[in-house]
């Protein structure tokens, strides 16, 4: 504190100190003694959290009747916290003990007058008062005109709890249909919402500073509470200002700010000598805010910057004022008099009296400089020079959140924010970094040589989050000049030297720039790549960690700018295929190259045939090819169909977001006829849905890729169809024999891709949620029926002892039991008002008639009861989902570190533990919890490691907010969706269990845990069609390396085969059904420094995709018999 706040303090001190030595006094008698009964009263106070509503009521009474016959202060306080307590832990009615605690406002004590009001307020607080009868209403008037009374009290305790007992009081009072006088004669039949912001404000001029405090926090309460503040609550505020407590100067910073909120556009007078002067409220109000930011006390000048970044209708021209220290010329009024009675004479002694202003100097003197408007003058260089990094942090966010919606105010603010760059504070700086990568993605930002030599100098940082973060916006930027690109890339050649561990985000940063500044990169193609037109080139190592920055600079600029490829070797395309399989976020995809000419178009296309695995397969995606290809489409099929999206999309010509809009709407209708066809029965129909569905997909997939606004929801759509599919696929297969083995494979992935859908998407609302549950109501049938139809043929897969056991009734009442609950609590769902209930009428109908049926099945489990279940899966038909008003994000990541390392595997000693560092990027999660490293070791052992909170920061903030929300006040209750970075390493332990193959490879994925509808069937079910994914991925991968590209157009015999051991991995897994699921395999564990790690016990979505790294073992006693 610095030597003005201390006397400050001190005066305040002084002011107060002669009200409060009577009581002082009073409170040092009352805590000398120390009763039996004051001990006593602790005790029972302590107790009060075990004891039952009969006896706390009971207690109740005995405690009011004791306040009347308690003569000590200390016990009668203790009497009147046991009254609170009681009346929050019982159902007592709160009117009695109230009429009781006003009894005792005839106290001498202070300190129980102070108490008094305190636990009404609370009372009141916790809705202990009832407000429906007319005598209610007298009550609370009643103790409105008790409390108006106590604010005349001398001891600024006493008038504090008063004011914030009004708050309280306020949403109870019965508004006054005509204006009450102002005078404070003669009784009052009511108070109005303006009687009660009167009263209140008549207080922000209090001798005391904590009663001032006070008044200006009720008044923002009853703004809280729905309370509509008068304009005249504006001069209030602006007194507050100027107050000597800092704490009023920070409510009345607040209570400014939503004034202007709520009063943008009103005219307010600003007095200048003679003359008035008119401006619009809002801007009046950033001026007096901006002239906070020079403030005495460091925590209103932060506050004060905070602030100025929520106004959203401020004139460019006073925004401006914000980064110029020069008073506002152009906003000078002439308020100086006019003598029109002045003859000539008297004009010229006028004129003689005057005194030249120098040039270039302002005359602050002059009647004709306004000098309110020198208050925005230089905030925010005021914030951005300001010691305290508080002050400068805040400034940026404001600056930031300015230009987000200022376009013009951005290019002003460039300057400064690379100035920023240099701050001593690592957090400051990486603010500021971060500011400037969220404006780059909303304006253009073009930096000149000075500005980009500043950021390329931060590069060096020592932390890793300000380099990265220099990398991201080093993205969005455009360099102005030639030698901006050259020393773009020398800066990132030094440290990618300096610091290899960023390699992968100075690759991604590499990209970036490799997209915006295409003419550039073509000139230095030859440089970088050391091409002489004289010699043959020669070719670079592909391991070189330059060359491949170099590479992924090239083919990105390529896209705007295709003549590039004509420059480049044959080797580079070669080098391309095997680097965008190790780096596949770096480099772009070959449909995004449009190649001239014919030779590089001939080169790439020699390139590529070397790739044997598609470059949009995710292994977070659930698996559908597997239905598909165990199905009747054939291998020539599906090429057939490859060939013609691919077709398509290089037909189809999306140039503005109006045609985007209207090819979303184009393929949403089509949606609609697959509703249509979806309601008609017969093989013919469900041929042609499956048709409509192959094709909606097709173009869906087309506009997750070119149409931003709409990807997630095209995204949702899609796995809606695919749900829409497998429905279709189990009414093809549900009367034929292979229902048996293909029931649950089909129903594990409805279960998998229906989580998806609930779980990996925020912005659901809970009719989508319904509709998505309702899928898994179908799965859960077909489940039963393959469950049942297994155990009743008694086949192979399951062992003699289940055979033995057969289709007991208990076994069918416990599957029963399962399907039941889920209805059950599907038909609550919807029932809750949020849902839509039109569109789900028909439904609701019939799921009830599936609930009876179940019922009846449950109590008597016959064949007869069984079968008739079997024709709700046939009349079965999905719930529609309004895809056109859903504003979706979908939970999402990618793991940056570690990289695929086939080609060099880590070399770790066979019998001690190791390291692996892992980063990743998170996506719209609003919180880490259930975030977790999923490790598969070799033999599908899969171990979840689950990272601390400090390994988890917080990069931006997601969430989306109107501008109307950001006048009025921010929404506290919103819980915003994150992108957070993951930093963590997880400690390995090498098992025999692993084999003895060498490399042996590790699989890592971010996943995240969520809560199935029915714990324990659920779980089971989704890690079974985990086990289907992997085992198909495993085949279709050795397929592959066995047949190279050519196995993937193998014939409908390859596909046979898969669906051969598909229906091997189904019995294997579903011969454990009885068997416990919470077996320990062996494969990784975890130190106590290391990460906790748990078997796979839970449930849980992967969110990335899968990372393979190689791992190679060394032999205990490896390179000693040489020696020996």
């Amino acid at each position: 504190m610095d030597g003005d706040e201390a006397a400050m303090d001190d005066e305040e001190q002084m002011d107060s100190e002669a009200a409060m030595d009577e009581d002082d006094e009073e409170d040092e008698e009352s805590d000398e003694e120390r009763t039996p009964t004051i001990e006593a009263l602790k005790a029972l106070l302590n107790r009060l959290s075990g004891l039952s509503n009969d006896d706390g009521l009971r207690l109740l009474e005995i405690a009011r009747k004791k306040l009347y016959t308690e003569s000590n202060k200390g016990a009668k306080v203790l009497l009147i916290h046991i009254v609170q307590a009681t009346l929050e832990a019982t159902d007592a009615d709160g009117r009695g003990p109230i009429e009781d605690l006003l009894n005792q406002l005839q106290a001498d004590s202070t300190e129980v007058r102070v108490q008094v009001y305190d636990t009404i307020s609370y009372i009141v607080k916790i809705d202990k008062l009832p407000r429906q009868s007319l005598s209610d209403i007298n009550t609370i008037r009643g103790l409105i005109t008790t409390s108006i009374a106590g604010l005349k009290d001398r001891h600024h305790r006493i008038r504090s709890a008063v004011l914030q007992l009004i708050s309280h009081l306020a949403p109870a009072l019965k508004v006054a249909k005509v204006p009450i006088s102002q005078s404070t004669t003669g009784p009052k039949a009511g108070y109005s919402q303006h009687d009660i912001q009167v009263i209140v404000s008549n207080y922000v001029t209090d001798p005391e500073p904590r009663v001032r405090k006070n008044a200006l926090k009720a008044l923002l309460d009853l703004h809280r509470q729905g309370f509509k503040l008068g304009l005249l609550m504006y001069d209030v505020a602006i007194l507050a200002l100027d107050d000597d407590y800092q704490e009023v100067r920070l409510q009345g910073l607040e209570l400014i700010f939503i004034l202007s909120g709520i009063y943008p556009n009103q005219t307010v007078q600003n007095p200048h000598g003679t003359a008035l002067q008119a401006l619009r409220l809002v801007d009046d109000a950033f001026v007096r805010i901006c002239d906070a930011v020079t403030d005495s006390v460091m925590l209103v000048r932060a506050k004060a910057c905070s602030y100025l970044g929520k106004f959203r209708s401020v004139g460019y021209s006073f925004l401006s004022q914000t980064f110029s220290k020069q008073i506002m010329a152009r906003l000078k009024v002439d308020v100086a008099p006019k003598n029109l009675a002045a003859g000539p004479a008297q004009k010229l002694a006028q004129k003689a009296k005057l005194i030249a202003t120098p040039e270039g100097d302002q005359d602050v003197t002059a009647q004709t400089v306004k000098l309110l408007d020198s208050g925005a003058c230089g905030a925010f260089v005021h914030g951005l020079e300001d010691e305290f990094q508080e002050v400068r942090s805040a400034a940026i966010t404001s600056i930031c959140e300015l230009c987000m919606h200022n376009p013009e105010f951005s290019l002003l603010a460039v300057d400064y924010l690379v100035d920023m760059f240099m701050d001593d504070i690592d957090h400051v700086r990486l603010n500021a970094l971060t500011s400037l990568c969220k404006i780059g993605n909303k304006a253009p930002i073009t930096f000149d040589t000075e500005q980009l030599q500043i950021a390329l100098g931060v590069l060096e940082d020592a932390d890793k989050d300000v380099r990265e973060a220099t990398h991201r916006m080093l993205e969005v930027i455009t360099m102005a000049t030639q030698d901006g690109m050259t020393s773009f890339l020398e800066s990132l050649a030094s440290n990618m030297r300096r610091f290899s561990e960023d390699q992968l985000s100075i690759y991604q940063c590499i990209r970036a720039v490799g997209r915006r500044h295409g003419p550039f990169v073509e000139v230095l193609v030859p440089e970088i790549l050391h091409l002489d037109k004289m010699f043959l080139p020669i070719e670079e190592n592909v391991e070189d960690m330059l060359y491949g920055g170099h590479l992924i600079l090239i083919f990105n600029a390529a896209i705007p700018n295709p003549i590039i490829l004509k420059q480049l070797p044959k080797y580079a395309f070669k080098h391309y295929t095997y680097l965008r399989d190790k780096y596949p976020n770096c480099f772009p995809e070959p449909t995004e190259i449009p190649c001239p000419g014919t030779q590089p178009l001939r080169d790439l296309a020699a390139a590529l045939t070397m790739t044997i695995v598609k470059p949009n397969t995710s292994d977070m995606d659930v698996d559908i090819a597997s239905r598909h290809k165990g199905s009747r489409r054939t291998a020539p099929q599906s090429a057939a169909v490859s060939s013609a999206y691919e077709t398509t999309i290089a037909a189809m010509r999306v140039q503005t977001e109006e045609d985007a809009e209207t090819f979303y709407e184009n393929v949403l209708h089509n949606m609609d006829r697959i509703h249509l066809l979806a309601r008609q029965r017969g093989s013919n129909n469900r041929v042609m849905l499956r048709q409509q569905i192959a094709a909606c997909q097709r173009d869906l997939h087309y506009i997750t890729n070119v149409h931003v606004k709409q990807a997630r929801a095209a995204e949702f759509a899609s796995m809606y169809l695919d749900c829409y599919d497998i429905l279709v696929q189990i009414k093809d297969t549900c009367s034929s024999p292979s229902f048996i083995m293909m029931a649950p494979i089909l129903s594990a992935q409805l279960f998998r891709l229906s989580y998806y859908m609930d779980h990996g998407f925020l912005g659901l609302d809970p009719t989508a949620k319904v509709s998505v549950g309702h899928f898994r109501v179908l799965a859960n049938l077909v489940w039963f029926f393959g469950m049942v139809q297994k155990r009743s043929h008694g086949g192979s897969s399951v062992n003699s002892s289940q055979r033995d056991m057969g289709m007991t009734k208990e076994y069918l009442q416990s599957m029963l039991q399962q399907a039941i609950k889920r209805v059950s609590d599907l038909q609550f769902q919807m029932d809750q008002p949020e849902v839509d209930q039109d569109r789900i009428q028909r439904h609701r109908v019939m799921l009830g008639d599936l609930r009876i049926a179940m019922l009846k099945a449950f109590n008597s489990p016959t064949t007869v009861e069984i079968i008739k279940l079997m024709g709700s899966i046939v009349k079965f038909v999905p719930m529609e989902i309004d895809v056109r008003h859903l504003r979706l994000h979908r939970i999402s990541a990618e793991i940056t570190r570690p990289i695929m390392n086939r080609d060099v595997p880590l070399e770790v000693h066979s019998t001690f533990p190791f390291m692996v560092p892992v980063e990743g990027i998170i996506h719209h999660v609003r919180d880490t919890q259930g975030v977790a490293v999923q490790v598969t070791f070799p033999g599908n052992v899969v171990r979840y490691y689950y990272p601390p909170k400090d390994h988890f920061t917080v990069i931006e903030d997601d969430v989306d907010r109107d501008d109307d929300d950001l006048e009025n006040e921010i929404m506290d209750d919103l819980v915003p969706s994150r992108t957070y970075r993951l930093r963590t390493s997880i400690e390995i332990f090498p098992d025999a269990a692993w084999g003895t193959v060498t490399p042996t490879d590790l699989r890592f994925t971010l996943t995240r845990a969520f809560q199935p509808d029915l714990v324990g069937h659920d779980e089971f079910i989704c890690r079974f069609a985990e086990e289907i994914t992997f085992q198909n991925r495993q085949q279709e991968q050795a397929r592959l390396l066995q047949g190279g590209v050519g196995g993937i157009r193998s014939g409908s015999s390859g596909s046979n085969a898969l669906a051969t051991n598909l229906s091997s991995t189904a019995s294997f897994m579903l011969s454990r059904v009885a068997t416990s699921t919470n077996s320990s395999p062996s494969g990784g564990s975890s130190s106590g420094l290391s990460l906790s790690s748990s078997q796979q016990n839970q449930s849980t979505l992967e969110i990335s995709k899968s990372t393979t790294y190689y791992v190679s073992r060394k032999a205990p006693f490896e390179g000693l018999g040489t020696t020996l």
